[in-house]
């Protein structure tokens, strides 16, 4: 692998965050401006951050099965340009259909049958009960996605930019695989199609509280024979095992649990906590914590993290959204979506910059990445076993 990024942060405690625009959030690429993304970004450099997650809305690359959008792709150079000037490694999420608690489906994607899904379905702007059809396992789709990859990989490959692939975010809100074995040949299927595009960069998945809850098809050891590094999502305020909304071992704790259950190393890609400008509020399935609440929950997540031997964390997310968007999905009914920037709505930081700066390019703590959990037997009883692991962790 001649990615020099890559083996450079193997030295160093690495910390990122998730991008989408303040004042666009998931319609950003239909309504791109280079000067809001070069002042984003400014923004991220100055407060120390290396690394910046990337989305791209499949809708918005690929509208149709066999085309995917020149204008997208040539947006998404000129970010991955603007990073390079700014010295910023971009990781770039090819497959993107749920985000924020919705899921943004092409409409080559959707089956003409009804289906009620636990998150909104949003096609062409229009929310509905969409049924997705089976994208680990039908041939058309199949097809579509490795044309994506292909005419994607095609253009990024060569810019200095970008650091490593991950292959979707949370692939399973939008449609569960139907097997554990669908799932590992839909990764290896993936996996595959990029490195014939591009064999110099890493590829990884993202993996979430429900893999870890729920016998969900992705499981660590299986990911780990193809990923290059596996990725966590941690949110204390989603895990009804945690001992409160604001329980800062969450993080560091699913970490070192992924290390064990694959015996790969494990970057952490995504965790953070949504606030509100007055008193902390617990709403149906979630938290809004106050500033000084969320500032004292990402320290200690930080810590767990750094001492669990994450490679990296990622913040979630860069901004909270402007009230402009409230009206539109996701917002106007995931409330607690609208904040969870590290920045506010007004473009003010958050008061974060102590603890960000005093995890900046830290010497990493040497865990060694050893597979200590037998899949198959945490799995068969899934809830239970985090629980008991939780117990001892703690």
């Amino acid at each position: 692998m001649r990615n020099s990024f890559y083996e450079e942060a193997k030295e160093r405690f690495l910390l990122g965050v998730n991008y989408w625009p303040r004042r666009k959030a998931m319609y950003w690429w239909k309504n791109f401006q280079q000067e809001e993304v070069e002042e984003d970004f400014d923004r991220i450099c100055a407060l120390g951050l290396k690394l910046v997650r990337l989305f791209l809305l499949w809708e918005d690359f690929q509208p149709f099965r066999e085309k995917v959008d020149g204008q997208a792709i040539d947006n998404l150079i000129k970010v991955l340009r603007i990073a390079e000037r700014l010295g910023l490694s971009i990781l770039l999420t090819l497959f993107v259909g749920h985000m924020s608690g919705a899921n943004w489906v092409p409409f080559w994607l959707i089956e003409e049958k009804e289906e009620r899904s636990r998150f909104p379905v949003i096609v062409q702007g229009k929310e509905g009960r969409f049924k997705v059809r089976n994208l680990y396992a039908d041939k058309e789709i199949l097809d579509a996605s490795a044309y994506l990859i292909q005419k994607v990989g095609e253009a990024v490959k060569e810019e200095k930019s970008l650091f490593a692939y991950d292959i979707a975010n949370e692939i399973d809100n939008l449609l569960l695989p139907t097997s554990r074995q669908e799932a590992k040949e839909w990764v290896r299927f993936i996996i595959q199609r990029i490195r014939e595009v591009d064999s110099a960069h890493p590829i990884t998945l993202g993996l979430h509280l429900k893999n870890i809850e729920e016998e969900r098809g992705f499981w660590p050891e299986d990911l780990a024979e193809f990923c290059d590094f596996l990725s966590m999502h941690s949110y204390s305020i989603y895990a009804q095992w945690a001992n409160s909304p604001l329980d800062g071992k969450v993080a560091g704790f699913t970490n070192a649990l992924i290390m064990r259950m694959s015996g790969k190393e494990v970057w952490h890609t995504e965790f953070g906590i949504c606030t509100t400008s007055g008193s902390s509020f617990a709403g149906e399935g979630y938290y809004l914590a106050t500033e000084e609440q969320a500032r004292g929950y990402l320290e200690q997540s930080l810590e767990g993290l750094y001492r669990s031997g994450a490679k990296a964390a990622f913040f979630w997310c860069y901004s909270d959204y402007h009230p402009s968007l409230f009206h539109l999905p996701p917002f106007n009914k995931a409330v607690y979506e609208r904040s969870f920037g590290i920045f506010r709505a007004d473009a003010s930081l958050k008061p974060y910059k102590q603890i960000i700066k005093a995890y900046t390019n830290l010497p990493l703590v040497r865990v060694y990445a050893l597979k200590e959990i037998d899949n198959q037997k945490y799995y068969t009883h899934p809830l239970s076993s985090l629980k008991e692991e939780y117990k001892r962790f703690r």
